[in-house]
């Protein structure tokens, strides 16, 4: 690799870190539409915890071997929105002890008219069930899935949503 194309990929790596890290910024903002709430309530207190790993493609994914937050993969080559979908249950189906979330750059999703997708990237969000379950249960002692429309809830949350009610 010569040096100018590793100053590229350099410079495309930094890039999409800035993409991701003001999207986590963004998911962290309170939101009149959500009642002063995030998209993602406890985005803000995690912001230092999470690891983005930018990979070609689906077939590079796996679950980290390290203790982790949240880890977002960067997939750079183009995927389909139901094979980005598909993927995700399926390793979901593999790996119970983790949950991964497709955000596809073209699958544009709200909750109450605020856009939750990142727009820019594909990525596949990896995150331990128990750390993410805890989080949900104090979320549903709140307003915060009253504001999500029950087909996204369903994508997001599947069966987990049954309690909410």
């Amino acid at each position: 690799m010569n040096t100018n194309q590793l100053n590229i990929n350099l410079s495309l790596e930094t890039q999409i870190k800035n993409d991701i890290r003001q999207w986590a910024e963004y998911v962290g903002l309170p939101q009149k539409q959500l009642g002063g709430l995030s998209l993602c309530p406890f985005a803000r207190a995690h912001l230092n915890s999470y690891d983005v790993t930018i990979v070609q493609n689906l077939n590079e994914i796996h679950v980290p071997t390290n203790d982790f937050e949240l880890v977002i993969f960067v997939i750079l080559a183009p995927v389909d929105v139901n094979a980005l979908h598909d993927f995700c249950n399926q390793l979901g189906k593999e790996n119970q002890n983790y949950v991964f979330l497709p955000d596809h750059k073209d699958k544009h999703t709200f909750i109450n008219g605020v856009q939750t997708n990142n727009g820019k990237h594909n990525l596949v969000l990896c995150q331990p069930f128990e750390k993410l379950n805890l989080a949900r249960e104090k979320l549903k002692k709140t307003l915060y899935y009253s504001y999500w429309d029950k087909d996204y809830l369903n994508e997001i949350l599947g069966t987990d949503n049954e309690h909410l009610d």
